[in-house]
């Protein structure tokens, strides 16, 4: 409460420009004075000062241009790169995929998973470590650090992992301690889906600070940035959107409660739907029924609009929709990107969730402006995704 009954003072003025030099310089990777002028609306001399202070601390470098033009502002610059690299890793309890960044979180190779079937936390442990030993060996730097993406749960203070769903195991795991202990190195855990997030906010550079991550697979999850900062609350908490109750009757969800989000508009519970009611109707294709109804069959039937599995994916859709048009009510957020497989139902899915979401109460037809709400799929390769979590590293330098 102090700095705000004192003002912004002059070295918060600094630290925050000084801040968005870096963030430039993340996001560019290399930047001239004029350009990062531009970027964050100061002057050259302002530009060239908190310059002058990074590169004397040796957190930014100047690469000298041959043709010098304008005497010492000639140039371009970026973050200093450090002595290790970063092992991103997306885990869950079936696959592992990896990639490793510089300090500047740009990519030294390329993507692989590595398909795994632990039956105990102790055997997941394991097997991250094995990957980690395996790009070790390889790696030319000393040190190599690790930033974990995990589906579920996750206590980032703690470094462990609440709960995973499909795991076949119910309690919680202290990755963070294991790994570092067994690996001697540093260790960074996130949710996936603020990996996702991070992604969008330093690679796909959106221009909005304010936007919202919906991941519907088979389970479903959310992350928010507000004010170009990922908001968690105060018990790390948020972005359970998979868990708020659309259905008061409904199925039990994996959480222990009923008629969550999750039961109706998930990727696992749409297949579970449709299982279950192709074995009721037994309709002409008998396949239907198989326990080997799996997603693609599912994708490929409602491509072919097949009534039964339109109507549960549409149902679905109009579900999630609710539930976003929920959010945009509270928190006013009014950008939404979409990710998972569920977005393979295309654009049909798509504008179902629309026609839920962008109605307003308070508006008329007429009146609604349709253009200040964007709910698209987002757009990031699965490699550019898992790289975001790298970025859990950058963000931990910026000051509060």
């Amino acid at each position: 409460m102090s700095n705000f009954n004192q003002g912004l003072s002059n070295r918060h003025l600094r630290e925050y420009n000084t801040d968005a030099i870096l963030a430039q310089l993340y996001l560019h990777k290399i930047m001239s004075k004029s350009q990062l002028a531009k970027a964050i609306k100061l002057t050259i001399p302002a530009v060239s000062k908190i310059l002058a202070q990074l590169v004397d601390s040796g957190r930014v470098i100047c690469q000298k241009s041959e043709s010098i033009s304008r005497g010492n502002s000639a140039g371009h610059y970026m973050v200093t790169p450090l002595d290790y690299d970063i092992l991103c890793l997306h885990v869950s309890p079936h696959c592992i995929h990896a990639l490793v960044v510089d300090s500047n979180i740009n990519p030294i190779c390329n993507d692989n998973v590595f398909d795994i079937s632990p039956q105990t936390p102790a055997q997941l442990i394991k097997e991250i470590e094995r990957v980690f030993w395996l790009y070790k060996a390889s790696s030319q730097k000393k040190l190599l650090k690790i930033a974990i993406a995990l589906h579920g749960v996750v206590d980032i203070k703690a470094g462990a992992s609440q709960s995973m769903p499909q795991a076949a195991w119910d309690e919680s795991i202290e990755i963070r301690y294991l790994l570092e202990q067994k690996l001697n190195t540093e260790v960074l855990i996130e949710n996936d889906c603020v990996m996702i997030a991070l992604a969008e906010k330093w690679i796909a550079n959106s221009t909005d600070s304010d936007f919202c991550v919906i991941n519907v697979d088979y389970g479903i999850g959310s992350s928010f940035l507000i004010n170009g900062k990922i908001y968690r609350g105060q018990l790390n908490g948020s972005g359970q959107i998979g868990h708020t109750i659309v259905e008061l009757d409904g199925k039990k969800c994996g959480c222990g409660r009923f008629g969550c989000l999750e039961t109706i508009a998930s990727t696992n519970a749409i297949l579970r739907t449709c299982r279950s009611r192709f074995k009721v109707t037994n309709p002409f294709n008998v396949d239907k029924e198989s326990t080997h109804f799996d997603f693609s069959t599912c994708l490929q039937l409602y491509q072919e609009d097949d009534p039964i599995v339109s109507y549960i994916v549409d149902d679905a859709g109009k579900s999630l929709g609710l539930s976003l048009y929920n959010f945009l009510l509270t928190l006013n957020v009014n950008n939404i990107l979409l990710y998972g497989d569920a977005c393979k139902f295309g654009d049909k899915w798509l504008s179902i969730i629309k026609q839920q979401t962008i109605y307003s109460p308070f508006q008329s037809n007429n009146e609604l402006k349709r253009d200040r709400v964007s709910i698209k799929f987002g757009n990031l390769s699965k490699k550019q995704i898992l790289q975001g979590i790298g970025f859990s590293y950058v963000e931990r330098q910026f000051s509060d």
